[in-house]
């Protein structure tokens, strides 16, 4: 996953730095305007991650990657002779921390721009504040919202929800073909079950499809409840919106009780990590990323291995 994840964000994080240096940057000499939180020899990036919470699993490997990605740059003369210097908070995955680790970074250390926040509540909340400022952000969070309509600082650094669940329901009525197919939601106690609830709904309307939703807790340490309830409906197709651990937690106890059903999982838990904590049980497991593979030959891959 750590590998998955540190292409990702190197796509992402490449992205802001073309943004930095073809609008901030020009090679002209001349060019004095002054520009937050860059001085003639550094920029400062603020990112907003949870390192410590219950989506650490996800998060941690993306803070490194861009460490690493920042030490790459740095060692080739930075952006235009200027090094980078990113500084990382810990939200927690939870709201109030992320507004003060924001208040911090755009008050105190005076920041040019912000990786993060890592999920859906985060960003929906700091959204206006983004752009009150003229922060230049790519959250990674799979919500339409945070560019329909457009927004001028907001660059989305992953697909959305929209795409990817859409994606799913093509492998499993366009492909798979079931005659009535029972699917099912099982999805995270948070935020993003908003959205995702909003654009299954979506597809449900456009396949003409009815579909189960059922909530997992965020820290859930046993999921029977949830396998039984979905194997007592006799469901054919579920998506999962949750941790990592969750959806290995997950997918061992429908094994455990059972549960004959495709499991489906968004970007988030589309993870190799799910794969080793599930073993045998995730023989049944399928997953959308909008990311390559370390392991695939495009010319990124090659490039960063």
């Amino acid at each position: 996953m750590e590998k998955k994840i540190l292409k990702s964000v190197i796509q992402v994080f490449s992205g802001l730095l073309m943004f930095l240096t073809f609008t901030f940057f020009p090679e002209d000499p001349g060019y004095t305007k002054e520009v937050r939180g860059v001085t003639e020899k550094t920029i400062k990036v603020g990112a907003i991650f949870d390192l410590t919470g219950p989506v650490a699993t996800i998060m941690k490997p993306i803070v490194e990657a861009i460490r690493n990605y920042t030490r790459y740059i740095n060692d080739q003369g930075g952006i235009n002779g200027r090094k980078i210097e990113v500084l990382v908070e810990d939200d927690r995955y939870s709201v109030p921390a992320a507004i003060s680790a924001f208040k911090k970074l755009m008050h105190r250390d005076n920041i040019f721009a912000l990786l993060g926040p890592g999920s859906t509540g985060e960003t929906r909340v700091l959204m206006d504040r983004i752009m009150k400022q003229k922060l230049p952000c790519l959250p990674l969070a799979g919500d339409p919202d945070v560019i329909e309509p457009y927004k001028r600082y907001l660059f989305l650094s992953i697909d959305t929800y929209r795409t990817e669940i859409g994606v799913l329901y093509d492998y499993m009525i366009e492909i798979a073909k079931p005659k009535k197919p029972k699917i099912a939601l099982a999805l995270v106690d948070a935020a993003g079950k908003v959205v995702i609830t909003r654009e299954t709904e979506k597809w449900e309307r456009f396949f003409g499809i009815d579909i189960h939703t059922i909530l997992i807790p965020l820290n859930v340490l046993d999921t029977t409840s949830e396998v039984l309830t979905l194997k007592k409906k006799d469901i054919d197709y579920i998506i999962v919106g949750h941790s990592i651990p969750t959806v290995a937690l997950f997918l061992k106890d429908a094994k455990r009780y059972g549960l004959d059903a495709k499991i489906f999982a968004t970007y988030s838990a589309t993870s190799e990590d799910v794969i080793k904590l599930a073993g045998d049980a995730a023989s049944n497991f399928y997953g959308v990323h909008p990311f390559s593979s370390w392991y695939d030959d495009s010319h990124g891959m090659v490039k960063l291995r």
